[in-house]
């Protein structure tokens, strides 16, 4: 049998405010419009490039994917458990995260 690591059912999840649900229903529905967007433009973009042989409109249907994919992600991380509340990082790795940014050899 199988072991799941780190399982967290909804009812382990810290509540969530009435107002931060609203909100993450309505990014998803921004996302999910985005998505249904961003595929009708790639598709006549696509089609439209190949049928007038344009380098152009083919890059920017392919350009409309990699946006649709942003969207995709939007939707993925506002479902499920990843919609409660996080936990603060500790302060020594976020002091270190910072100082590897500032940091530079001469």
């Amino acid at each position: 049998m199988r072991e799941t690591r780190n399982a967290t059912s909804v009812h382990d999840l810290p509540a969530i405010s009435p107002e931060r649900l609203r909100l993450i229903r309505l990014a998803r529905l921004l996302a999910w419009s985005s998505l249904a967007w961003m595929t009708l433009e790639g598709a006549v973009a696509i089609t439209a490039g190949l049928v007038a042989g344009s380098i152009a409109l083919i890059g920017f249907g392919i350009d409309s994917a990699i946006e649709g994919i942003a969207s995709v992600i939007v939707v993925w991380r506002f479902t499920g458990s990843r919609t409660a509340p996080k936990r603060r990082k500790s302060a020594p790795r976020n002091s270190w995260l910072r100082a590897s940014f500032c940091w530079r050899p001469t």
